[in-house]
């Protein structure tokens, strides 16, 4: 009887290991585009994109592509400093 709950015991716990495990990482998302100007649809380099309420960021490239890994849930927000007329 006791090696039944034994055996029972590590089922439970590695169950619990791989759904924590699995949880964990089918939530993140790698993110990509592209920004432009509303305007005249040209590519805006230098524009921040950042995950809101985290440091975790990357800026767009000379043709405004980023890329960023993100939770899920997760929101992005875009700024740019400056742009010159």
């Amino acid at each position: 009887m006791k090696n039944y709950y034994i055996l029972k015991m590590k089922l439970l716990l590695v169950t619990v290991f791989v759904l924590i495990g699995t949880g964990v990482f089918a939530q993140v998302l790698e993110v990509s585009g592209q920004v432009v100007d509303s305007e005249d649809n040209e590519s805006l380099p230098g524009v921040t994109v950042v995950e809101k309420g985290t440091t975790n960021g990357t800026i767009t490239d000379i043709d405004g592509n980023y890329t960023i890994s993100i939770p899920e849930s997760a929101t992005l927000v875009l700024s740019l400093l400056f742009r010159n007329p």
